[in-house]
């Protein structure tokens, strides 16, 4: 948390466990996003290789396509959900 703390402002929580963070700069936020969906892609990645690794078939090039789509298109659904609802 202490690196959000240098990119943005002030950290404060409306609820109990509930952050909302105030920016210094659009620059700071695009950089703070940037991070977000590059973290998450990260993640998903490495599930969707450990996926293709499991595979009793083999692997395959349409599963590698289907897999990487599908994670490309989870990244931007899931950091949509946790930054702008």
């Amino acid at each position: 948390m202490w690196i959000v703390k240098k990119i943005c402002c002030t950290v404060e929580y409306r609820e109990k466990f509930f952050p909302v963070l105030s920016f210094r700069s659009c620059s700071s936020k695009i950089i703070f996003y940037i991070f977000c969906i590059s973290f998450i892609y990260h993640v998903l990645s490495g599930v969707r290789h450990m996926l293709i690794d499991f595979n009793i078939i083999g692997y395959s090039i349409t599963i590698s396509k289907v897999s990487s789509v599908l994670t490309i298109i989870s990244t931007f659904i899931i950091f949509f959900l946790l930054c702008f609802l």
